[in-house]
């Protein structure tokens, strides 16, 4: 199984052409986060470090779960550096899970009932 680093460039083979995506960041509790670069293509263009350099989607993604599970072939199509204004760990809107988060649901993780 290939993992990814902060900088990659992912292929993925999809039913309507080849997609790319680039890994911009991990951290030890989340998983990574992946921007989904523009556009899909019948070949890999011949430069694809510049489809990352335009702002585009992000998301945490266990991406290379994620594409296993799907059954989706991928491979590392090249590397770029993250735009200097992605550079630091995006904010997104989900609740962080913490020791009193937990306890105040059952101690488990699981609702109370």
């Amino acid at each position: 199984m290939e993992e990814y680093a902060p900088g990659d460039i992912v292929e993925v083979e999809t039913t309507k052409g080849l997609a790319y995506v680039q890994l911009t960041h991990t951290h030890p509790s989340y998983p990574p986060v992946v921007k989904f670069l523009p556009g899909s293509y019948e070949h890999r263009p011949d430069n694809v470090t510049v489809l990352a350099e335009k702002p585009a989607p992000m998301a945490m993604v266990p991406l290379t779960g994620a594409l296993n599970r799907l059954g989706l072939k991928h491979a590392l199509a090249g590397r770029s550096d993250i735009p200097h204004s992605e550079r630091s760990f995006p904010i997104f809107r989900m609740p962080i899970a913490t020791s009193k988060a937990r306890s105040s649901i059952g101690g488990s993780g699981t609702a109370r009932g």
